[in-house]
């Protein structure tokens, strides 16, 4: 009888489930719910029609949909205006304390009341019937009448196949929750994981609209984690809870519940930031696994953010994403603050920049970050530009503020934050004592100039405790120091020379510390011989205050070297490498944090407007890697200072042996660890070379000569243009020759594959003359397969990546075995490297994604650049002992390295110097200069072959704009100029300038202070 029931009565079997689905969707608002049998969509009046006309035994379960869609509804129509469907109720950013969500107004209450009275006259007291009225009671305001109406309710017996049904268990257990919370009961959580644990697993897509499941299970989880963490809940616990958050929260549209989702993602990120991962140095496991739940979660806050905000109006903020930019720089910050991780960083500052309107913080964080990444020109003009806001939003505020003019503060209190949103005067002045320094260690005191009267002028305005301000003060007076240092030693003449030099001295004056202590050892550097001794005592007080800094032993260590004390420089130099090197990954010790001790809420909410408490790092802080090898490479100068170029042979093995291992171009991974493919770059691979035929590299071999136009001192610069051979050219011959130029520098920047082959058929060229050279020379290059091996070195570690030139002279050793007239490339391990077989090893399969470093280009650059300079100074120390031809296989590899490079082309033209081949000599020199006008050693040694060949004006006319410019510190540049004046007969200027080489000989040292260190620290 009920089979047949139920087959006759399928009309009530297909709007029960149209129903279950309607109620189950949570369209409240919807117009088209559901649909009829003909496929027609249908609103919730005629819904409930025809539900109760072909299902007349089901009039209960027909009242309570009703009533929820009654109910729905007056919670809509309350809301506040312009609040949408998935809107929060009364949350606001970052709170997380309960409130009065889910509850009526008292205007909507009367209506609702009589709708639970009508409810509640019902007979049939079922499940869903009691789980209703106890939604309707927590509406109303009566909690605990909520909790004895669904005490009766059977939740567990809720039918599994009803959609509707789960709903209403997953919503009486979070009213129940929330009725315990409302009157304080201790064991409120219980119910919310009870729901958590009833919930489906989340769907594989996100569902648009979000259903009433969606609702009832956020509002749970939501309190579940509020609960959590103001409970005092362990670490683990709460962080177990935001991945719980996290999981089913993936699935949601970005509009849905954003004040929620964008707190709970924040208080989730702050609380990743309160366990930082082991160094990216460490072989512990966890980094990558912090890095990807970071980044997981960094994305899933964007996308609510930009589901949820619009551009601000006039006056206002999005304080949301001003929150979560601070959230990710400090995420930045605990992770390391490494240059390889700064990209993410600096997207999401891209686009915060679209929900905000000139907002200072992220123009701050900006300047660090680029920074940081090495794109140190875009940093400048973002602190250019937030320094002008700053002043903009300083003026704009001085009608309604009352600044004192001595900058002292009442006590120690902060003053409360800038009404406007602009940064604090703190903050505001540690980002242009940052910015100062970021761009001294560029080199470049005229950038910074407009800076330093700034200081000052945030003084005569600034507010803070007494502690701050003198850490303040003190860090001004740092920067003001390291500007007047870089000045100085960039001044063209004495007067302004001496000025920096005493404005130094002045804001030094009373400073302590290791950091003072080194920068006033410099500025003693900077005075010559007369005040070394008290340099060295300077720098050893800065060695006894930072032991573990490397720049403050290589100081001193230059500074004994100078004085001539050899073997103290050389023992100073040891115990700062040996000290300074970092340990390797297995002995890291990594800071243990108990997380059952830490506070969830230290630091949440909380905004901080004074001097920064934590000690950040100098931005665009070089590598301490490249400091350790600035410091090796000056141990080997000093070594062949005093034993000669071979004394220092092999030191230079054991340099390029500690490179291969701090400087490795794989890394390897020495654990499996989850991928990140939303953030990993995507690696590219060098194509392979086409190695041109030998008759094509032969006829390729003498290109068209590169012409430079110094300055003249007798005539414009453009009023002729002179070749190496001094002969006029017309204005004909000038145009063609502008041309050439043109053509060459086009031809120049092509790339890497260009470079390379014309370095390659340089070397044809001088190998062929080389086989002309002298018996002796013969025989010296023969003994040279003793030679210490360093590319055997480098080949041996797993880290080692074959450059382009291995690739080249593979192809072209292949050709040779076929029987090609190609004639070999020269390399810096003499005989050695030829009985090696022909075809070298290929280079190892890169690594697996999940093992690869983000590598930032400013930084990867660096390193490029570094490598290449190593060689090169190898190729100078063997071009000293007379091996050519391993200066000309390291010059080689420099330029494999960084093609870029202009002292690739110095050495090179050094090399053909020594050869006494100075058409090619020039000619690289040349090449030199086109990448680099301001190359200081290649314009002398242009300008001493120009002398060489007789032509003096033009030597001089380039040592002319030398000397008053870049290089009027530079011995040799004075001492080529007064050859120059001695062939003019001017022998005066001769002796002038003779006695100034003579003078900047005796302050000397091993390496110019400024190349090995830099000037700021």
């Amino acid at each position: 009888m009920s089979a047949t029931a139920a087959t006759t009565n399928h009309k009530g079997d297909f709007y029960t489930n149209q129903l279950d689905l309607a109620l189950a969707g949570g369209q409240w608002t919807s117009n088209t719910p559901a649909k009829g049998i003909g496929g027609v969509a249908i609103s919730w009046a005629e819904l409930l029609r025809k539900f109760r006309k072909h299902c007349p035994n089901q009039s209960v379960t027909a009242e309570v949909a009703a009533s929820v869609h009654a109910l729905s509804l007056l919670g809509l129509r309350s809301s506040p205006p312009g609040s949408e469907l998935e809107a929060d109720d009364r949350s606001l950013d970052g709170q997380l304390d309960f409130n009065s969500e889910a509850i009526l107004p008292a205007e909507a209450r009367e209506e609702a009341q009589a709708a639970y009275d009508k409810l509640n006259a019902l007979s049939d007291k079922s499940t869903s019937v009691r789980s209703t009225l106890g939604f309707f009671s927590y509406t109303l305001g009566r909690p605990q009448e909520a909790i004895d109406h669904l005490k009766h309710a059977s939740l567990a017996d809720a039918d599994t196949r009803s959609q509707w049904a789960l709903v209403e268990r997953i919503r009486s257990l979070t009213i129940t929750g929330l009725a315990h919370e409302a009157l304080g009961h201790p064991d409120a959580i219980s119910p919310y994981k009870t729901a958590i644990a009833a919930l489906p697993a989340p769907p594989p897509t996100t569902i648009n609209p979000p259903t009433e499941l969606a609702r009832w299970s956020e509002r749970a989880l939501w309190r579940f984690v509020c609960l959590t963490v103001t409970d005092g809940q362990s670490f683990d616990q709460v962080l177990d809870a935001l991945r719980t958050y996290l999981s089913h929260s993936a699935r949601w549209p970005a509009p849905f519940r954003p004040r929620h989702r964008s707190t709970l993602l924040r208080l989730h990120l702050h609380v990743l930031s309160l366990n930082p991962p082991p160094s990216w140095t460490s072989s512990k496991p966890g980094r990558l696994q912090w890095l990807h739940e970071t980044r997981t979660t960094v994305s899933e806050l964007r996308s609510v953010l930009t589901g949820s905000m619009s551009f601000p109006g006039s006056g206002k903020r999005n304080i949301p994403v001003e929150k979560f930019v601070d959230t990710c720089v400090r995420l930045w910050e605990v992770g390391g603050a490494n240059a390889d991780q700064a990209d993410w960083v600096i997207d999401v500052m891209y686009w915060a920049m679209r929900y905000t309107f000139n907002s200072t913080r992220i123009m701050r964080h900006m300047t660090r970050l680029l920074a940081a990444s090495g794109d140190i020109s875009f940093s400048k003009r973002i602190l250019d530009m937030y320094v002008k806001l700053m002043q903009h939003a300083r003026k704009a505020s001085d009608s309604s503020r009352n600044h004192d003019t001595n900058g002292t503060t009442n006590g120690d209190i902060l003053p409360p934050p800038p009404e406007d949103g602009s940064d604090s005067d703190a903050l505001f002045l540690h980002t242009v004592v940052q910015g100062i320094r970021m761009i001294c260690r560029t080199g470049h005191a005229e950038d910074a100039a407009p800076l330093v009267p700034v200081l000052d002028e945030i003084f005569q305005r600034c507010h803070l405790p007494a502690e701050q301000m003198v850490e303040a003060r003190n860090a001004a007076g740092l920067a003001k120091s390291v500007w007047n240092i870089v000045a100085a030693a960039q001044s063209h003449s004495h007067e302004a020379r001496s000025k920096h030099l005493d404005a130094a001295r002045e804001a030094l004056a009373g400073l302590t510390g290791p950091s003072a202590a080194y920068h006033r050892a410099l500025l003693l550097s900077l005075d010559g011989a007369a005040k070394r001794s008290d340099a060295v005592a300077a720098a050893r007080e800065a060695v006894e205050g930072a032991p573990r800094d490397v720049r403050v032993w290589h100081l001193l260590g230059l500074l004994l070297a100078a004085e001539g004390d050899f073997n103290a420089a050389r023992e100073i130099l040891e115990i700062g490498a040996t000290a300074c090197s970092p340990p390797a990954p297995e002995d890291e010790a990594e800071p243990a944090i108990d997380t059952a001790t830490l506070d969830v809420l230290e630091g949440w909410n909380q905004e901080w407007n004074g001097w920064p408490l934590e000690e950040q790092e100098d931005w665009a802080k070089r590598d301490e890697r490249e400091d350790a090898l600035q410091l090796r490479m000056t141990q080997v100068a000093i070594i062949e200072a005093v034993l000669g170029p071979e004394g220092a042979s092999n030191r230079w093995l054991e340099v390029f042996t500690w490179w291969s291992q701090v400087f490795p171009t794989e890394t390897a991974s020495s654990h499996q660890t989850p991928e990140i493919p939303s953030l990993a770059l995507t690696r590219t691979i060098t194509p392979t070379l086409e190695i041109e035929e030998p008759q094509q590299q032969l006829e390729g071999l003498r290109g068209p000569a590169i012409e430079l136009i110094p300055p003249s001192p007798a005539e414009e610069p453009s009023s002729g243009l002179l070749s190496p051979d001094g002969e006029k050219r017309d204005s004909k011959d000038r145009e063609d020759k502008d041309k050439l130029l043109v053509k060459m520098r086009r031809e120049v920047v092509k790339g890497r594959e260009r470079i390379d082959t014309i370095s390659k058929k340089i070397v044809v060229g001088v190998q062929g003359r080389a086989r002309s050279n002298s018996e002796s020379q013969r025989q010296r290059r023969s003994s040279a397969g003793s030679a210490l091996d360093f590319g055997l070195v480098l080949s041996r570690t797993n880290s080692y990546q074959a450059s382009s030139i291995h690739s080249r002279r593979g192809q072209i050793q292949g050709a040779a075995a076929a029987g090609a007239s190609t004639p070999q490339l020269g390399s810096p391990f003499g005989t050695i490297i030829r009985r090696r077989s022909p075809s070298p090893p290929p280079p190892p399969p890169p690594p697996a994604p999940s093992a690869e470093k983000e590598k930032a280009k400013g930084r990867e650059k660096r390193e490029k650049r570094l490598r290449s300079e190593l060689w090169l100074m190898s190729a100078a120390s063997f071009r000293r002992q007379g091996r050519l031809e391993h200066a000309r296989g390291a010059i080689q590899y420099a330029e494999a390295c960084d093609a870029n490079n202009a002292n690739v082309f110095t050495q090179l033209g050094l090399l053909h110097v020594a050869q006494h081949n100075s058409a090619q000599a020039g000619h690289a020199l040349d090449k030199a200069l086109m990448l680099d006008p301001d190359n200081v050693q290649a314009l002398i040694h242009r300008a001493k072959l120009y002398l060489d060949h007789g032509e003096v004006d033009l030597a001089e006319g380039m040592l002319t704009g030398l000397v008053s410019g870049l290089g009027w510190a530079t011995p040799e540049a004075w001492f080529v100029r007064a050859q120059a004046a001695g062939k003019q007969g001017r022998q005066k200027e001769q002796r002038a300038w003779l006695e100034r080489a003579l003078f900047l000989c005796e302050g000397r040292g091993i390496r110019e202070v400024g190349d090995a260190l830099g000037w700021c620290l």
